[in-house]
């Protein structure tokens, strides 16, 4: 299956973006859903006013004016300023600084922002890159997907939610819907119906980690008095906050590396929640054994879910790896090498190009493991290939390398 071949990423193509903005005009299309970036805050442990170059070259990929802005109190920060319409940076401030006391700066794109980023022709890829290779950190990001085809209508989610037809991995699985005082809805344990506000939303979770909220778009849209020409416009917004953040930008990055952002995206949505077939469930591990809805897995293209670990999961992954080799493993490897320096060598290079050893070193999580942590440390990711060519040019390495001549 092509799990890309129904839904594409909004970029700098007004093609793709027409969708979001108009629907889909085309009924021939197959296109029924779109994702996108819809929200982008980035952090740094200085102040970028006092780096003017850095700054430059930052407002050159957003392809911004540096003296076209205006100025703004930003939360604490002691300067803050407005580019474009409102793409927010702020920096400076006691109250703002690091645990190291550092001055701090952030920018801030919210939707808007992001859409007009996108028409000027800019580049995701240019941008992520810019901020890992300048020591930046994210502080939120929202992935969400746009269905326009009622591919599952509100009607169907909301029996789910209240009937608890659904297995999630968020912290707090607190429930809120809003609806429109015409919907048939009813309380339930930890699910809170408010019916104040004009439109239909479900959101799950809270802000400290990670949340999904499932919304009615262009009932919002209509609120907003915006024109929208399609019979259906819903969206599935998955929202990332702090060390949560930072995983899902560094794996984004990757996803646009490989020009893999649709199915990401769809990873992520199905890493968040898996609405289940309806049963009546005794206990959470009858839930968990349960099959997944029919119609979630055609929604999702029956992708494999991406579960979050945070920054300090992803380091500890290989670093536990090397701790492991200084307390385990040095000792033999240096009287391995003493005795013997063409043994030393030949078993280096066994273990090093042995098929069985490459395989189970490099499957996806493993090239996702050598990935993650190369990009924290500001290093660019590496594929499959790259990884097998890096090994070839080792044992041709080791291989012309001897003491005992």
């Amino acid at each position: 299956m092509n799990n890309q071949s129904n839904i594409k990423f909004l970029s700098n193509d007004n093609k793709v973006f027409d969708y979001a903005e108009n629907g889909l005009s085309n009924t021939h299309s197959l296109v029924t859903k779109t994702c996108c970036f819809d929200y982008l805050k980035m952090g740094l442990n200085s102040n970028i006013f006092n780096k003017t170059q850095l700054l430059e070259n930052l407002l050159n990929i957003l392809k911004l004016n540096s003296f076209d802005y205006d100025i703004k109190n930003l939360a604490n920060y002691a300067e803050g300023r407005i580019y474009d319409e409102d793409i927010a940076i702020g920096a400076g401030g006691e109250t703002t600084k690091s645990k190291n006391g550092e001055e701090t700066s952030f920018v801030e794109l919210k939707g808007q922002a992001l859409r007009r980023f996108e028409l000027r022709g800019g580049s995701y890829l240019e941008l992520f890159t810019f901020f890992i290779k300048n020591g930046f950190h994210c502080l939120r990001i929202d992935i969400p997907i746009d269905d326009f085809s009622n591919s599952i209508s509100k009607l169907e989610l909301e029996k789910k939610i209240k009937n608890r037809d659904f297995q999630t991995r968020l912290v707090s699985r607190s429930v809120k819907i809003s609806i429109d005082t015409n919907s048939d809805s009813a309380s339930s344990d930890n699910i809170v119906i408010d019916n104040r506000n004009k439109g239909w939303s479900i959101t799950i979770g809270g802000r400290t980690s990670r949340q999904l909220c499932i919304y009615d778009k262009k009932a919002e849209r209509d609120f907003k008095g915006f024109d929208y020409f399609g019979e259906s416009w819903m969206r599935y917004e998955s929202r990332f906050y702090h060390e949560s953040s930072q995983y899902v930008f560094l794996k984004a990055y990757q996803a646009l590396i490989n020009n893999m952002m649709p199915e990401f995206s769809l990873q992520l949505l199905r890493g968040i929640i898996e609405f289940k077939s309806h049963h009546d469930w005794n206990n959470r591990m009858d839930l968990k054994r349960a099959t997944t809805w029919s119609k979630w897995k055609a929604f999702t293209n029956d992708v494999n879910p991406i579960f979050i670990q945070n920054q300090g999961k992803l380091e500890s992954t290989i670093l536990s790896k090397k701790d492991w080799i200084d307390r385990c493993v040095s000792n033999s490897l240096i009287k391995l090498y003493l005795c013997n320096t063409d043994l030393f060598i030949n078993e280096i290079g066994k273990v090093m190009t042995d098929t069985k050893h490459i395989e189970r070193s490099l499957t996806s999580k493993g090239v996702s493991e050598i990935n993650n942590y190369r990009i924290s440390k500001g290093y660019n990711p590496l594929t499959k290939e790259q990884c097998l060519e890096i090994i070839t040019m080792l044992k041709d390495s080791i291989g012309g390398i001897s003491m005992d001549d």
